[in-house]
């Protein structure tokens, strides 16, 4: 089994690096996960009808998951 917790570190830390800025508004802020959630939503419909991999769905989930950690992140109070 992978060390997802590994890979979603990983992924938040590209993330940071790429865009550090995040947004101070929390509309904007969960718009960004909801962007990884629809291509998510996108790699199943390619796996199921279009012959996708799991691997796909799988990238994307850990980005998803990487956006959700880095909101928690952002609003820890």
């Amino acid at each position: 089994m992978r060390d997802y917790t590994a890979l979603i570190e990983t992924e938040l830390e590209r993330a940071e690096k790429k865009f550090p800025t995040y947004p101070t508004d929390i509309i904007h802020q969960v718009s960004i996960m909801n962007e990884e959630a629809g291509e998510t939503i996108r790699a199943a419909l390619m796996y199921t009808y279009e012959n996708g991999s799991l691997d796909d769905i799988r990238t994307e989930i850990i980005q998803t998951a990487a956006m959700c950690l880095r909101w928690l992140r952002n609003n820890d109070q």
